[in-house]
């Protein structure tokens, strides 16, 4: 039964074009409303995410330390891209000095200001690593400067719907598989397609992106839940509840009830971070609900989707102005 399953499957997608034809037309907006829910504690596993902050404190003492203290400090110095830091510098004598900014120590001056007093900067790290911000002081009228040191490092995106593009679509190519239930029912499939027919049309048309698979979702990464070994493994776009997809029932933490949380005309979507990689859980409480909910994620840049959760209601949904936000409360990473 699974076979045949897999074979009706991935018959349907190619006859809709994936791995087949180039492009294929966006999912039809449905109305009703988007709740973007209050960012919670995530509670998968988090290993080998570096989230620990590095010495914060040195300073170059090679540089000509000519102008007395240089004062060089960064608000938050490690964290989840994007991640943005704020920088403060100034010297003990604050008059005519000129503050050249190096945000990733490659030994170019990315900003550039002349200040009488202590000066801001902000940049806003969108890659994972460690870099070496440098601050160079100089007064304008000596030429006498001094140097400082901040490390910032920065660990792997936060699982948030602001990323989704980065961490599923870089660069405008598929980086995802999409996985059913072997024992799902039929709208299962169709709400698998409703996601990928809707990302077909962000796929960059760029023929040099990459060798193969350009401008197409491959219809091999369309799955069924017993042929993906661990979500650790991939970034995986989950379609049903916990009763109908086992990698559902992993990324819920075997809920007690398939539907757990969900209301008659609610239907759900939720990133976690597994490990390096990433899982979407497109979920409803009726099928027209996971339905409803698959277009939505399809369609994700019609919509102003942000945290790790956001809850659709409603037979149809409008465009992004319909999108409900609510602020996200801060939690520890």
């Amino acid at each position: 039964m699974n076979t045949i399953k897999k074979i009706m499957y991935t018959a349907l997608l190619t006859a809709l074009g994936f791995g087949v034809f180039q492009g294929c037309s966006k999912n039809n907006p449905v109305s009703g409303t988007i709740e973007d829910k209050a960012d919670t504690t995530q509670v998968a596993d988090t290993s080998g995410v570096d989230t620990s902050a590095v010495d914060t404190t040195a300073t170059d003492t090679s540089a000509t330390q000519d102008l007395g203290m240089l004062t060089f400090t960064a608000s938050n110095p490690s964290g989840k891209a994007p991640h943005t830091v704020t920088f403060t510098a100034f010297t003990d004598d604050t008059l005519n000095k000129q503050y050249d900014f190096d945000f990733d120590g490659d030994g170019v001056a990315d900003l550039t200001t002349t200040n009488n007093g202590p000066v801001t900067a902000s940049n806003t790290y969108t890659e994972q690593g460690v870099n070496a911000a440098t601050v160079t002081a100089t007064d304008i009228a000596s030429g006498k400067h001094a140097r400082s040191v901040e490390w910032i490092s920065t660990s792997g995106y936060k699982a948030d719907f602001t990323n989704f593009e980065a961490l599923f679509l870089p660069d405008g190519q598929p980086n995802f598989i999409t996985a059913v239930g072997a024992d799902a029912p039929a709208t299962a499939s169709m709400a698998a397609i409703d996601v990928l027919t809707g990302l077909q049309s962000y796929i960059s048309q760029d023929t040099t992106a990459s060798d193969t698979g350009v401008g197409v979702i491959d219809v091999e990464s369309a799955v069924l839940d017993n042929e993906v070994a661990s979500l650790y493994n991939q970034n995986t776009i989950i379609i049903g509840n916990a009763c109908e997809n086992t990698l559902a029932a992993e990324f819920e933490n075997n809920p007690a009830q398939c539907i757990e949380g969900l209301v008659d005309g609610m239907g759900v979507i939720k990133m976690k971070q597994f490990g390096d990689h990433y899982a979407v859980l497109v979920a409803g409480y009726s099928a027209q609900d996971l339905r409803n909910a698959a277009q939505v994620l399809g369609s994700f840049k019609n919509y102003a989707l942000s945290g790790n959760e956001v809850e659709i209601s409603g037979v149809s949904l409008e465009p992004a102005q319909s999108v409900v936000q609510v602020p996200e409360q801060v939690t520890e990473e």
